[in-house]
């Protein structure tokens, strides 16, 4: 049983999201009303990373994800987007900076991440096992990240 190969069969993500400027893009999920927040809204929720948490959390940010922002993200140097296939897609997310073990989380359907909230996009919706092994004492001595 390689834990690595596992994962690696079900995953398809292959890279993560940066603004190219965290401070003109990202908003405290609680600065906007939420009625301003979701797939066909301007803001979605966003992975940053943040204290260990397992199985959900650490949704404190909220993205622009408006047209025109999309374009900026698409034309500047310092910014970088997953493939729009990968969009909106729900997986499993876990903090890139620990002291300690990684906590693994649900990466909910219409949610994106960034470099400090790290996360995988699998081929099938077994997500909640995943996590379970993830997260148990067992994955700890094959860590993956």
């Amino acid at each position: 049983f390689n834990v690595r190969e596992t994962i690696k069969d079900y995953a398809l993500s292959e890279s993560l999201n940066l603004t190219g400027n965290n401070d003109k893009f990202l908003r405290y999920f609680w600065e906007l009303n939420v009625g301003r927040i979701g797939r066909t809204k301007k803001w979605l929720p966003y992975a940053k990373g943040g204290k260990l948490r397992k199985w959900y959390g650490n949704f404190d940010y909220v993205v622009d994800w408006s047209e025109e922002t999309i374009a900026f993200y698409r034309k500047n140097e310092t910014a970088r987007l997953i493939s729009e296939e990968r969009w909106y897609e729900h997986g499993i997310t876990w903090s890139m900076i620990t002291s300690g073990k990684p906590g693994f989380r649900l990466l909910p359907q219409d949610a994106m991440f960034d470099v400090g909230g790290a996360s995988i996009v699998f081929r099938d919706d077994d997500i909640p096992k995943l996590i379970r092994f993830l997260n148990s004492s067992v994955a700890e001595v094959n860590t993956i990240v």
